[in-house]
């Protein structure tokens, strides 16, 4: 199966240093934001961080008809790594974006596995820091769960319109 890009998680709140020091670059990127978006700040960083690394030939990528999206500054930026934009219309995303719909929620049911794994009894007071630390781990281990035949039905159980997914066999 192909490659993937590392993967940023975005949670909510303004501590940017505390969460960078998270950073395994193969793994993840950590980032935070008011309201837990990816703002125009936070997808110029996936762009740099996560998407120009691996982007070795011109490529198209499907992206919600999200305003941030539509901003000069990303749509500058992606094209900058010969990267054409393509938007989803509304009530398009199970079908143009398969790992939406067939990744985000198993990855989300693991994540909320690991909040219910969590040792029975009252907790011992954490800090911001460690709960978002904590999170971030969760957030990991949810993603380490996500298996290539996941995400490889993701692409066949939305049907034809997704021409370039993976193979089903092999």
């Amino acid at each position: 199966m192909g490659a993937s890009s590392p993967r940023i998680l975005c949670s909510k709140g303004d501590v940017e240093r505390e969460v960078r020091s998270y950073c395994e670059e193969e793994v993840a990127t950590f980032s935070v934001q008011a309201k837990a978006w990816f703002d125009l700040r936070v997808m110029l960083d996936w762009i740099e961080n996560a998407w120009k690394p691996i982007v070795t030939e011109p490529s198209l990528l499907t992206l919600d008809s999200l305003k941030v999206h539509k901003m000069a500054e990303e749509l500058d930026a992606l094209a900058c790594t010969g990267t054409a934009v393509q938007f989803v219309p509304g009530g398009c995303t199970g079908v143009t974006q398969p790992l939406d719909v067939g990744v985000m929620a198993p990855l989300k049911q693991h994540i909320r596995k690991g909040y219910s794994n969590r040792p029975a009894g009252r907790p011992r007071k954490i800090t911001p820091g460690e709960r978002r630390y904590g999170m971030y781990c969760r957030g990991i281990s949810g993603w380490e769960r996500i298996t290539e035949d996941t995400v490889r039905n993701s692409f066949h159980k939305a049907g034809p319109f997704v021409q370039y997914g993976p193979p089903l066999h092999g």
